[in-house]
């Protein structure tokens, strides 16, 4: 019999680290509850100010030791043109551990922190 474990709950909210004119630096910690296993890894998602528009800008589904992400007004690819200057932002972040026998590589995403406001 394989054990079923449990998704990791919320992380504390996200921390800013640094902010400047062209980009945001923000870190979170682990959760206070892990689901019976390890976490595997943390998706750090951003919205504008007043929500709707949710995106995934780090996905470290199996970095479970990486806990700060820096975001450019100047990145490329997927990541283009998601921050203005001057604008504020919210900033959430979730735990990933891998929770079903059944499927030992499927990731079990857990509850989303606080979302916490911050400006670029």
């Amino acid at each position: 019999v394989k054990t079923r474990y449990n998704t990791p709950g919320p992380p504390p909210p996200v921390k800013l680290v640094e902010s400047t004119s062209t980009s945001i630096t923000v870190a979170w910690e682990k959760p206070f509850t892990n689901g019976g296993t390890g976490v595997s890894g943390y998706e750090l998602w951003i919205d504008t100010w007043n929500g709707g528009d949710p995106r995934m800008i780090y996905d470290g589904s199996d970095q479970a030791l990486v806990f700060e992400y820096k975001v450019s007004t100047s990145d490329s690819g997927v990541f283009s043109q998601i921050l203005e200057s001057g604008r504020q932002y919210l900033f959430k972040v979730r735990a990933l551990n891998y929770c079903d026998p059944v499927d030992p590589g499927l990731a079990c995403r857990g509850n989303f922190s606080e979302p916490q406001l911050y400006t670029v």
